[in-house]
């Protein structure tokens, strides 16, 4: 009887998809989809014309498409009139990533379909080894290893980097970036997440946070740490402080349990993303989606990340995870977090102060800069504003202490001598020191920052 059921499909985003990259051709070539994983034929032959025009370095439009068709298949598709509500069907390529994520979920689902009937032929023919094989398939599948058209690696060439690169989309200027993830880390009190739940505001109204530009965008906060009486109080809050209304584009969830090292969860997630249309989206907090799990163990901790830069690779949504400090004031857990993230930033407040600082641990995407804020609580509301940040006199840690030291002896320095002198830390730990305290202004690079240029670093002046 189950045969008889439709195999899923959504022809409403296949038909869009393909619209778009008639709008952007370009787009081919960054998302990851074959032509097996659209349900109708039509749109498999469109998408392997398209796919092939565009290895071959043609344009993509209705009449070269129309041309690698042929007669017959441009026939059975319903002639070039097809490729014009095609065409028409689509007025923007911005949401491409979106279709591609339920063209490609789709095909997922019908996959494990045929696994699950392969599975039950299987079990009334007694045939324990083939359904071990057809079970390990389907798990594959379920984790997004399951397509078995799909090339492993995409390969490009010298010609494909000297292209024009699209530019940095932020949402946040400087700070979170279409596709990144980051890591936001504070010590409890610290306000780190009055902050980010400040910032998602401003995102969703299209305000500037702190000075810093925004692009308006509906945001999605997964909350698995305050429970949904307190995220509701203190999103209330922001929002009034804000002056939002009720049709402010800001979603959350509360306590749902998410582990991100089950596949499950992880696809839940990505398709609360893409139906909520979010491009900035706050986790809070990191031990809270990782339940169980040694934070300082990498082989706990990196399949989190890498699960999550999938995310915000498919959805193009800016992840940023709120993560607790360790006693020194830097992150808590193993080194492989900040090694997966686009950014770092440190968030240091004290319970009694209304004043917020924000630092730099890592900034892949742009250059390090000190900022802060100051916390205004008011009747059933709050909101930040930007302030100076606050003088730090000295630096926090050995790493630090012998940066500064050596600086001042020697002068401006190359990041290499900086390393290989190090006499009280470890050469890695005086490179992160360098960027600590560039971060806050105590240290600045001397000379340009072009590729393949050491860079040069001496104490800030004044």
């Amino acid at each position: 009887m189950s045969d008889e059921l439709p195999l899923p499909s959504d022809s409403t985003s296949e038909e869009a998809l393909i619209g778009a990259i008639f709008i952007d051709p370009a787009l081919i070539n960054d998302l990851t989809i074959t032509p097996e994983d659209f349900r109708d034929e039509k749109h498999q032959w469109i998408f392997s014309a398209m796919r092939a025009l565009s290895q071959r370095g043609e344009g993509i439009d209705s009449l070269t498409v129309q041309s690698e068709l042929g007669k017959n298949r441009l026939k059975e598709i319903g002639g070039a009139a097809y490729l014009t509500k095609l065409i028409t069907h689509c007025d923007t390529a911005y949401n491409a990533p979106t279709y591609a994520a339920k063209v490609v979920e789709r095909a997922r689902d019908r996959r494990l379909i045929q696994c699950a009937r392969q599975l039950l032929q299987a079990a009334y023919k007694g045939d324990a080894d083939e359904a071990r094989k057809i079970s390990e398939r389907a798990q594959d599948i379920a984790a997004g290893r399951g397509n078995p058209n799909a090339s492993r690696f995409t390969v490009y060439t010298a010609q494909d980097a000297l292209k024009p690169q699209s530019p940095i989309e932020w949402i946040i200027d400087r700070l979170f970036s279409e596709g990144s993830m980051s890591l936001v880390v504070g010590e409890a009190g610290s306000k780190k997440t009055w902050a980010m739940l400040d910032a998602a505001v401003c995102v969703s109204l299209g305000k500037a946070w702190l000075g810093l530009p925004t692009r308006q965008s509906t945001v999605l906060i997964v909350d698995e740490e305050s429970g949904n009486r307190r995220i509701a109080r203190r999103l209330g809050e922001l929002l009034r402080g804000h002056l939002a209304d009720d049709d402010t584009p800001i979603y959350y969830t509360s306590l749902a349990r998410v582990d991100l090292r089950n596949t499950v969860d992880v696809r839940a997630l990505q398709k609360l993303i893409v139906e909520s249309g979010a491009r900035f989206v706050i986790v809070d907090a990191l031990v809270d989606v990782m339940p169980g799990a040694d934070e300082n163990a990498v082989k706990d901790v990196q399949p989190v990340f890498l699960a999550l830069r999938s995310v915000a690779e498919i959805t193009q949504a800016a992840i940023v995870v709120i993560h607790h400090a360790n006693k020194l004031g830097g992150y808590r857990g193993s080194s492989a977090m900040k090694g997966a993230v686009d950014l770092m930033l440190l968030v240091e407040s004290k319970p009694d102060s209304p004043n917020i600082d924000f630092s730099f641990d890592k900034a892949r995407d742009a250059e390090p800069f000190q900022f802060a804020a100051v916390s205004h609580f008011g009747e059933g509301e709050f909101y930040l504003s930007a302030s100076e940040p606050s003088e730090r006199s000295k630096p926090v840690g050995k790493a630090q202490e012998y940066v500064m030291r050596y600086l001042a002896e020697r002068g401006a320095s190359s990041m290499e001598d900086i390393e290989a002198n190090a006499d009280t830390c470890s050469s890695n730990a005086a490179r992160q020191a360098v960027y600590s305290l560039a971060s806050l202004g105590k240290v600045k690079r001397v000379n340009t920052g072009k590729r393949g240029t050491s860079a040069i670093y001496d104490v800030s002046r004044g």
